[in-house]
């Protein structure tokens, strides 16, 4: 290899210079060869003197605009537009998808760009390469969405890998064959259906009344699952699979029926599972916060809707019903209850957008079957918009806990909002769950049309009968037990700092600090953690995606994260008190004030002696809030990193700024 590029290196680089008269040119791949043998040359061979020579005197800088617009012309030639049509560019050495680190180690599967092309008019050339993780994950969409170069450009090479993706569907004939699925590609058929050969072969089992009234139950099944994993109009299913529409209908008309009938109750509602399955199914935190009792567990469930948004309709009573003034747009209402492993007991619904989940609620608890299902004293998790349920709840015997409400204006207390903390560590499983029918089953995604909308709740439930039997239950977190340490040893305690600053009404002083930059050599005391440390700190992830950005948002004006050091040090017992003002990323006009004491004679976390800030959860002492997580973040983590990524910085220029335009 050294030898080849050594005689390259040679022969590029024995040439003599030749005057420039305006009218020569080099092709471009004797340009790059030029370039690559001139950037692999010897350390101790300088670049031949004809190389370093500059452009004759004579040129002009009119030969030289010249130039450029031939040479433009040149590499134009052969190059063509499809109207309509839009192409990424070769990404042999990465991923396809903006940003990604990850190593590319597939080739973008033909049925892929088959799809995209088809579909969404996008070409992906076939030197495009995406990472496992993308692989496997339903989210090709976000090609669309992210900030790529996109080409309107297409050479000959592209027009006849165009031609080869159509020749191979030709010569394939159906898109898949689920009769024969062993023969099928475990990611082309996982890119279609959601699933994999196991899963797909044991639902088919499940439901062997398909096997009854048709004699393609594989296909039968297969197209049901493209229906909903993809949310493709029927026309163009039924042309992926060389049949007509209407053939298409009936078979989703079986499919539906005999998935509602037979597989939904063995995955689905109060008849497939008991009490004690629910207790089981317990995370190991949320039984430590609400479980009361080892000795008798309560069973903990978690509640909430989703929106399924819907056409509007001149049928007005029906208009008026499905109008949420909320979300503006017509919508209806399916109602989700879920174990705390993210596993669905029931879905109840659909319901009209005007109906709140508290009315819901109230209305499930009229319902005898919870009688006999739950017991005294179990526990339903809630957001605010069950406050009026509450009464209903307890009234059966029920907890119900609900984070706490404040009055306008004014801070939670640290109780108070320790108590809001808990309780979202343990509510989150049922917010992934709402936003995995919308991810992963696009038909819920789009805008239902009124026609479908009689067989909208049955896909919803075989749907979530679905997740069930397929997806992996959600796991008690690594860090389970050292949350629980945590929790129990802040959850009692006050918030001193707190205490200090509004006493001694540090908000408003500005004499008793001294503006700093976050590099400052008077920082060195501020506790270098790991990112497992940071995670403990906020107890959790969603804090830290929140700290990132707002530490992105302080950096903006110059790329210096400013803060505040309380000079006064004798009256906080010669600790560090740090202030930090982070703007409201929901308000323009808000900012608040975070402080933060270091003790500097502890190490890590534990020098983290005392937190506060002035937003509504700035009391809490069980984790933080996400703006003092931000200063955190900054000041223990990033500062360390050799570069810090702003996210989604590819959306700064896409608006017009008119101060900047002034």
């Amino acid at each position: 290899m050294s030898q080849k590029i050594s005689s390259d290196y040679e022969f590029w680089t024995r040439r003599v210079s030749i005057a420039f008269d305006g009218t020569l040119s080099i092709c471009n791949p004797c340009w790059l060869r030029f370039y690559r043998a001139v950037q692999v040359r010897p350390v101790d061979d300088p670049l031949p003197q004809q190389v370093q020579e500059p452009l004759p005197q004579q040129v002009q800088e009119e030969e030289v605009q010249e130039i450029v617009v031939d040479v433009q012309q040149q590499q134009d030639i052969g190059l063509m537009t499809i109207p309509g049509y839009l192409r990424v560019s070769n990404t042999a050495r990465r991923c396809v998808f903006q940003n990604c680190r990850n190593v590319p180690a597939n080739a973008v599967p033909k049925y892929v760009r088959l799809h995209f092309f088809r579909i969404n008019k996008l070409f992906i050339p076939k030197l495009a390469r995406v990472c496992q993780p993308h692989m496997i994950n339903n989210e090709w969409e976000d090609l669309l969405n992210e900030q790529i170069p996109l080409h309107e450009n297409f050479n000959s090479a592209h027009v006849l890998d165009i031609i080869e993706l159509y020749e191979w569907r030709l010569e394939r004939g159906t898109q898949l064959d689920f009769e024969n699925v062993e023969e099928i590609d475990d990611n082309e058929l996982h890119f279609y259906t959601g699933m994999d050969k196991i899963q797909f072969n044991n639902i088919l089992n499940q439901t062997s009344s398909l096997r009854d009234r048709t004699n393609s139950s594989a296909t039968v099944l297969g197209l049901y699952l493209v229906k909903i994993r993809t949310g493709e109009p029927d026309e163009r299913i039924a042309s992926m699979f060389n049949m007509s529409r209407r053939t298409l209908e009936r078979k989703l008309k079986i499919a539906r029926e005999c998935l509602s009938e037979e597989f939904v109750p063995r995955h689905l509602g109060l008849d497939h599972m008991t009490r004690e399955d629910v207790v089981a199914r317990n995370l190991t935190i949320p039984s430590h916060i609400f479980g009361g009792n080892q000795n008798e567990p309560a069973a903990i469930l978690v509640c909430d809707g989703t929106y399924i948004y819907v056409q509007k309709s001149s049928n007005f009573l029906f208009q008026r019903r499905t109008y949420s003034l909320h979300k503006f747009r017509n919508l209806i209402k399916p109602f989700l209850i879920v174990c705390t492993d993210g596993y669905i007991v029931d879905v109840l619904g659909p319901y009209p957008a005007i109906t709140t989940d508290a009315e819901i609620m109230r209305h499930m608890m009229e319902e005898e079957v919870w009688y006999w299902f739950l017991n005294a004293n179990d526990i339903f998790i809630l957001d605010r918009g069950f406050r009026d349920s509450i009464p209903a709840i307890e009234e059966h015997g029920y907890d119900a806990h609900m984070p706490p409400t404040r009055t306008r204006g004014e801070q939670l207390s640290t109780v108070d909002a320790n108590k809001s903390r808990l309780i979202t560590m343990c509510r989150w499983v049922v917010e992934t769950i709402n936003g995995r029918f919308k991810k992963d089953f696009k038909i819920f995604r789009h805008v239902y049309f009124n026609v479908a909308l009689t067989n909208m709740m049955t896909d919803f439930k075989i749907t979530a009968a679905l997740i069930n039997a397929t997806y992996q239950p959600y796991r008690d977190n690594a860090h389970a037990a050292e949350f629980i340490n945590i929790i129990n040893e802040n959850i009692n305690r006050e918030n001193e700092l707190a205490d200090y600053v509004i006493r001694n009404n540090l908000n408003r002083q500005r004499v008793a600090f001294t503006p700093i930059e976050a590099n400052n050599p008077e920082l060195r005391d501020f506790p270098q953690l790991t990112y497992d440390e940071l995670f403990l700190f906020t107890l959790g992830i969603y804090h830290l995606k929140l700290a990132k950005s707002y530490c992105h948002e302080h950096m903006r004006p110059n790329g210096v994260y400013i803060m505040e050091l309380y000079h006064r040090r004798e009256l906080v017992e010669n600790k560090i008190l740090i202030r930090g003002r982070i703007q409201s990323r929901h308000i323009r006009a808000k900012r608040y004030y975070t402080y933060i004491l270091i003790n500097p004679a502890l190490q890590g976390r534990q020098s983290l002696e005392g937190y506060y800030c002035s937003c509504i959860h700035g009391r809490r002492t069980v984790g933080s809030c996400a703006h003092i997580a931000s200063v955190v973040y900054f000041l223990s983590w990033a500062i360390y990193q050799e570069e810090f990524h702003a996210p989604a910085a590819f959306l700064d220029e896409t608006l017009v700024d008119l101060d900047a335009a002034e």
